[in-house]
């Protein structure tokens, strides 16, 4: 898992990081390229990844990582 950080500076994200640490890569795209090349809209955005890069399922806007649908199509991609 990684996190892409859109439109902050490194200061702000790192104050943000400082008092709430994760246990993966954060990056940063301040001038949102990633994710105006991704066709982002929405904030959060999560994309689920396949091997080549490419994008099997996104979701735009927040979400419940536990709802049913989400966790059998989680389930369906890594089989």
């Amino acid at each position: 898992m990684v996190s892409i950080d859109v439109g902050e500076s490194t200061p702000e994200v790192q104050a943000f990081l400082k008092d709430k640490p994760v246990d993966f890569p954060v990056l940063l795209d301040p001038e949102a390229e990633a994710f105006t090349s991704w066709n982002g809209y929405a904030f959060p955005t999560t994309f689920v990844l396949e091997r080549e890069h490419k994008i099997r399922y996104a979701v735009f806007g927040a979400f419940e990582w536990d709802a049913e649908e989400v966790v059998e199509t989680l389930r369906q991609l890594t089989q």
